[in-house]
């Protein structure tokens, strides 16, 4: 979405990743399955400075990968853009 000052948009993301090696029972062994949410504004005050800002949520399903203690994170960040 945008209006004249500010901006804003949402991004939903999936990436999948399967190994070919199986165990007895049949399921994949370190199969990756990782879903980010990503929401983000910004508002231009005038035509040479824009402030930003944007969160993201990640979600790591590692069952059986090689980091099983990493299960999700979250990023703040905030930004300033100066053009000349």
């Amino acid at each position: 979405f945008q209006g004249s000052n500010w901006s804003t948009g949402v991004q939903v993301s999936k990436y999948n990743k399967s190994n070919d090696l199986y165990a007895l029972g049949g399921s994949a062994i370190g199969s990756i399955d990782i879903r980010s949410v990503q929401v983000g504004a910004a508002y231009s005050w005038g035509p040479w400075v824009t402030f930003s800002g944007q969160f993201r949520y990640y979600d790591y399903n590692n069952r059986g990968g090689p980091d099983l203690l990493l299960d999700d994170a979250q990023v703040f960040t905030l930004g300033t853009s100066l053009n000349f």
